[in-house]
């Protein structure tokens, strides 16, 4: 039943993989790690991380669309913050989106973006792994004006079945944006 889904090769129930997507999806601002471990009374903060990204991946809906039409876009930088550089400057940090003209709204979301990630994830974001966090930022900004949690939940466990497994040595590897 779990072959072929986030869930095969996972030593965890099912019934525990549905509190976290539960407790992931009722807490308004994501959660992180460390804070999944305490809710869920994991043995590990590691088996949390892997669960957690595993649910990211999850986040991202199978098959869909390309952008099409007006698309706009600009450039921002995700990771943690870097001693000693001021700016633009950067070392370990990634490139999210390129830059190509200057438009309010897509300053916004990169503004909410940036609010979003050390506020949740306390600046534990490391570059390899950025995408699984874009990925979990676009699934809470795009369903930001849904009222129903449990339509969130289904969405999310639907989706869970329909992503490929992803085993912890893929989730580790350097992933590009």
């Amino acid at each position: 039943m779990t072959a072929g889904t986030i869930f095969q090769d996972s030593h965890l129930p099912l019934t525990v993989w549905c509190r976290a997507m539960w407790h992931v999806i009722s807490q308004k601002n994501g959660v992180s790690a460390l804070g999944l471990q305490r809710s869920l009374g994991l043995g590990s903060d590691r088996t949390a991380w892997a669960l957690l990204h595993k649910l990211r991946r999850a986040m991202v809906r199978p098959g869909c669309e390309r952008l099409r039409g007006r698309v706009e876009v600009d450039e921002t930088y995700g990771g943690s913050p870097e001693s000693g550089l001021h700016g633009r400057q950067k070392e370990r940090k990634m490139l999210i989106v390129d830059w190509t003209e200057l438009l309010p709204r897509v300053h916004r979301v990169a503004s909410l973006l940036k609010r979003w990630l050390p506020g949740t994830h306390q600046g534990a974001v490391r570059g390899k792994q950025l995408v699984f966090y874009l990925d979990e930022f676009t699934f809470r900004f795009n369903q930001r004006k849904s009222a129903s949690r449990g339509k969130l939940f289904f969405r999310l466990a639907q989706q869970a079945m329909a992503v490929e497994p992803h085993p912890l040595a893929k989730l580790r590897q350097t992933t590009s944006c």
